[in-house]
């Protein structure tokens, strides 16, 4: 059982054609139930100071953020949010949808309840990255799912190094790699290869893109530990992608230290939400041989 809920925002993919049907149907329920309801039409233009003047104006102490879309409208939405006041809950309008796993008919069917504090909180790790280049750090970012350093349109194989708390792991020559949070472990990273972690786990899983040693498999330390990994010499441009929204390139001797963030990301979920049956019905295990 959670706090009541004193506002709710709603941020809705422009692109999605139920977005309009969903608006109607929670402004209904909010007018129903008293709740102050801000909706904006295209998430694409919502800025962090929009959001942050209408959580201090009118969504009271607990407000809820409603992000309408697939898994990539809640990693823009979280990003916007990020260190405010809010939860968020994401509502499935696309096609896979590991983050935002609730069908719209889900969520109006409980949004009455939810509103009267019947739900649960999951708060998600996040990566706090950091871009060093000449031995300066020149840009922070932070990523819900991961930070993925690729060679772009590049055909070369690259050379990443690897270092975990100030000590070389290894040296993987590969297409990419991909540092993601226990979130992360069923995007990018689990299409790599990468091991399916629980969303509680405190870890930070590096999985290689088609490394070239088959002994280059994932590796998973945990949350405290420091990673950082940097180019030598003789590589090609690369670009570093933060959650996919983000994408900044990097040189020879450019390096990206990660580590988890001080501020967790909390995403709402219905009391009975399960990580495990999400992830039975998502990738269809049957326990069959199929």
């Amino acid at each position: 059982m959670g706090k009541k809920i004193t506002g709710v925002v709603l941020l809705l993919n422009s692109t999605k054609k139920e977005g309009n049907q969903l608006a109607q149907e929670v402004a209904e329920i909010c007018m129903a139930l008293g709740v102050e309801l801000t909706v904006f039409e295209s998430l694409a233009k919502v800025s962090s100071e929009d959001i942050a003047n209408v959580l201090e104006v009118s969504c009271g102490k607990n407000p809820l953020i409603i992000v309408g879309g697939g898994d990539g409208s809640l990693l823009r939405a979280a990003r916007i949010c990020y260190g405010f006041r809010a939860c968020l809950l994401g509502v499935n309008l696309g096609s896979l949808g590991f983050l935002s796993s609730l069908r719209k008919e889900e969520v109006c069917e409980h949004l009455g309840k939810i509103l009267k504090g019947h739900y649960k909180i999951s708060k998600r790790n996040a990566l706090n990255v950091e871009l060093w280049k000449n031995q300066q750090c020149c840009s922070k970012s932070w990523a819900l799912n991961e930070a993925v350093i690729s060679r772009g349109q590049h055909s070369h194989m690259i050379k990443v190094c690897v270092e975990i708390d100030g000590v070389l792991m290894t040296e993987y020559h590969c297409d990419g790699l991909i540092v993601s949070t226990a979130t992360g472990s069923t995007a990018y990273s689990l299409s790599a290869g990468g091991p399916i972690v629980s969303p509680k786990a405190k870890a930070i899983i590096i999985t290689p893109i088609c490394p070239h040693a088959l002994s280059n498999r994932p590796v998973v330390v945990d949350a405290s530990e420091k990673v950082r990994i940097y180019l030598p010499a003789k590589n090609p441009g690369m670009i570093l992608q933060v959650d996919g929204l983000e994408i900044q390139k990097m040189r020879p001797g450019d390096a990206v230290h990660l580590g988890v963030a001080e501020c967790p990301i909390e995403l709402l979920q219905l009391s009975d939400a399960s990580f495990y049956e999400i992830l039975r019905q998502k990738l269809r295990w049957s326990g069959t041989n199929v």
